[in-house]
């Protein structure tokens, strides 16, 4: 049974869940998680953490740092018909996570041919992101390093998944910096030829 000021403070963040998520931290407990559960959920380490006043410090760094979570930055390269590839604007990009929020989930590259996606919330551990490109006509899209996409983590590559020839899953873990590039070729304008004949 939980008791009566407890269950007032269940109340008041079931109502916070709606919006917020809710975490629960406990200092000096005897084994006994009740109400930290009641009042967050049932999954420690996530839902809710416990120490001593000594652990207090760490555990909020922990709380920082998955809020924050990893980005990820999309280049998106236009290549002309001299081989010249260059960062482009106007490209929209839809993303998703296994857990947690992707902002923005549908966004468009800047003039300089970026876009910057925060990956947070969710679970505490690493996430897989989808990162599907929309096509435009006129232009065909070209594989980068074997994939719709090639991506780095902090100037390393790394490995991702193919989403169609069009997107790539790439794992997205705490104060993680990704940066994948996309590369489509423009095509040459069709040419229609004429011709005449006269009679005498």
């Amino acid at each position: 049974m939980i008791p009566a000021n407890v269950a007032a403070g269940v109340g008041a963040a079931n109502t916070l869940k709606r919006t917020t998520r809710v975490v629960a931290v406990g200092l000096g407990l005897l084994g006994d998680v009740t109400n930290l559960k009641a009042i967050s959920g049932g999954t420690p380490g996530s839902d809710y953490f416990t120490g001593d006043y000594a652990d207090l410090g760490s555990i909020l760094h922990t709380l920082a740092l998955a809020s924050c979570g990893g980005s990820v930055t999309i280049e998106h390269q236009v290549e002309n018909p001299t081989g010249v590839f260059t960062p482009t604007g106007g490209w929209t990009f839809t993303s998703t996570a296994t857990s947690g929020t992707v902002t923005p989930p549908v966004g468009t590259t800047s003039s300089n041919g970026l876009l910057t996606l925060d990956v947070s919330g969710g679970s505490w551990t690493a996430k897989t992101v989808t990162i599907v490109a929309t096509d435009q006509p006129g232009f065909t899209r070209i594989a980068v390093a074997g994939h719709p996409a090639a991506c780095t983590n902090q100037g390393v590559p790394i490995t991702v998944v193919d989403v169609g020839s069009t997107g790539v899953m790439v794992p997205v873990g705490l104060n993680d910096i990704i940066h994948c590039t996309f590369r489509v070729r423009l095509e040459p304008a069709a040419t229609t030829s004429t011709s005449s004949t006269t009679s005498s």
